[in-house]
C-alpha cells in the first residue's frame, strides 16, 4: 500500500482515501505563523498610531496571509475520498471545503492513467503526480493531484480500472510512456 493511500473493497463500490499531510504543510504552518504575527504587529502599530494609510496598506498582504493560513489548515486537516460504485467514480475533498470535488459517470470513464508535473521553486524544479481519466467524450479529468510518488497515482488508477473492468491502454503523456 503505498505511503498516504488508504483502500477498502466492500465488493460493490471501492474506496480510496488519499491524506493531504506531509512536511511542506509544516512548513506552510511556519510561514502563515509568520507572516500572521507581523501583520498582528502592524495592525497594532497602525490602531495606536491613528494612521488610516497603514491600516490600508497591507490589505493584499492580509489575503495572501488567509490564504497560506487556510491552504495549510487543509493540508493538516484534509483528504481526498475517490469513491466508485456502479454509478461513477466520485472524488470529493474533506474536511476543509476545497475545489475539485466531482462526479464522472461509469459509462463515461474510457482510461485511467498517470501524469507527471514539474512544480518549480526556490530548490529548482521538482516532480509531482496525477491519477487522471479519460472520459468517452474526450475530457482529461483529474481525479488526485499533487501525489508525491508515481506509485500512489498507479495504485489508484489500477484499483478504479479493476474495479470498472477498464483494460489498461497507453496515454499520449502518461508515466512511463
Amino acid at each position: 500500500m503505498p505511503d498516504k493511500i488508504t483502500f477498502a473493497d466492500r465488493g460493490s463500490s471501492v474506496e480510496i482515501i488519499r491524506t493531504w499531510f506531509g512536511a511542506k504543510f509544516v512548513i506552510f504552518t511556519a510561514f502563515a505563523a509568520v507572516w500572521g504575527g507581523f501583520l498582528v504587529f502592524w495592525y497594532g502599530e497602525a490602531v495606536s498610531r491613528g494612521n488610516m494609510l497603514m491600516l490600508l496598506f497591507p490589505i493584499l498582504h492580509v489575503e495572501i496571509g488567509a490564504a497560506v493560513t487556510y491552504y495549510a489548515v487543509a493540508g493538516w486537516l484534509n483528504r481526498t475520498q475517490v469513491y466508485a460504485d456502479a454509478r461513477g467514480l466520485f472524488i470529493r475533498h474533506r474536511s476543509v471545503p476545497w475545489f475539485g470535488n466531482k462526479d464522472i459517470p461509469a459509462e463515461d470513464l474510457k482510461q485511467l492513467y498517470v501524469k507527471e508535473k514539474r512544480m518549480h521553486g526556490r530548490g529548482g524544479s521538482y516532480p509531482v503526480y496525477e491519477a487522471r481519466a479519460v472520459t468517452r467524450s474526450g475530457r482529461n479529468v483529474k481525479i488526485v493531484g499533487g501525489l508525491d510518488e508515481p506509485e500512489q497515482g498507479i495504485f489508484i488508477e489500477q484499483k478504479i480500472e479493476k474495479f470498472f473492468e477498464i483494460e489498461n491502454a497507453p496515454v499520449p503523456g502518461e508515466v512511463g510512456r
